[in-house]
């Protein structure tokens, strides 16, 4: 397995042929490769502390327009977080809740998107463009101590998606290289290692792990004939949990992070997906498609057993990419 590797000779600026699949939920018969791996999105760090509210992506008007809002954790107080003439996805918390991470698509093209990563300072308002480069830049997340972000990008070289690190002070690139396509970065609380969905040759994906500081990749779940991705972690360290597709559908599985059984949260015939553990460890919040048909989402949340499921928001919106608030 390979590790961190320097990232400074990254694609130069050219001509965009990518183009930029439906990141909201799985597609159920995509042909493509690039569509089938349309069904990764952001992954979260459940960071320490108390629970705040809950930010998700939703849709805002005609055509592929969305927004970002929040809610309580009850479904309560919906009020508009990022609002603006472009499409805003994948929403994430800084570990000390003062801080949004989220994508733009600043062409506003669903077929020829360029989708750069964007932060919000809650406490000023301030929104700041991270990233600037022709290919898709996606699944974002911030480091337990806010100085670098993770995310997913198939700038190159060659064209697989690879995990990227950026420190926002130097804006220094560093990428994880492993042969697959790679997406939805997560870090552990205490910022030593971090989590990731990797796809093998066969179009369907494992969790990966790699240690911050000197470690190597290593395969954290590998069941057959099932793809396992959008790892979240438990503030204490010691569970994840993510969403597991194996035939039809999407469920919500947790098991410890060492290994052991896993348990199924969600079983029905309709997708879940995108999981979340709260700032206390004790809830989950994720998104369920409404019907069969995949094409759009409801905010769920549920106690981290997979006890008390809730709907939190409504069907007259899509729905999607939940991440939870810490208050410290």
């Amino acid at each position: 397995a390979r590790g961190l590797a320097d990232a400074s000779g990254l694609n130069p600026r050219g001509p965009r042929t990518s183009f930029k699949p439906d990141v909201h939920r799985p597609l159920a018969a995509a042909a493509m490769l690039l569509l089938a791996l349309a069904v990764s999105g952001s992954a979260w760090a459940a960071f320490e502390g108390a629970n705040g509210r809950i930010a998700f992506s939703r849709s805002a008007g005609a055509g592929f327009d969305y927004d970002i809002a929040t809610m309580r954790p009850d479904g309560t107080g919906r009020r508009p977080l990022v609002e603006s003439r472009f499409a805003d996805l994948e929403p994430a918390y800084s570990a000390d809740g003062r801080k949004l991470i989220f994508v733009r698509d600043v062409d506003n093209r669903i077929f020829r998107a360029n989708n750069e990563i964007f932060t919000k300072n809650l406490v000023t308002g301030r929104v700041t463009r991270r990233t600037d480069h022709p290919a898709i830049d996606w699944n974002p997340a911030f480091s337990a101590d806010g100085t670098q972000i993770a995310f997913s990008s198939d700038r190159g070289p060659g064209h697989e998606f690879d995990i990227l690190l950026l420190d926002l002070a130097t804006n220094d690139l560093s990428r994880i290289s492993r042969p697959g396509d790679d997406f939805s970065p997560t870090y552990s609380a205490d910022g030593d290692f971090i989590l990731w969905s990797g796809y093998r040759a066969n179009g369907r994906a494992d969790i990966f792990r790699l240690e911050l500081f000197g470690g190597v990749i290593q395969r954290v779940t590998s069941t057959p004939r099932a793809s396992e991705e959008e790892p979240s972690l438990n503030p204490a360290m010691t569970r994840i949990v993510y969403q597991r597709w194996r035939r039809r559908d999407t469920e919500i599985v947790t098991r410890a992070l060492g290994g052991g059984p896993v348990r199924f949260l969600t079983e029905n015939g309709v997708s879940d997906l995108r999981p979340v553990f709260s700032p206390n460890g004790k809830r989950i919040a994720w998104e369920r498609s409404w019907d069969e048909t995949d094409t759009s989402g409801q905010i769920w949340t549920m106690h981290a057993d997979g006890s008390h499921k809730r709907a939190r928001t409504p069907r007259s919106f899509d729905a999607d990419s939940p991440d939870w608030q810490p208050r410290t």
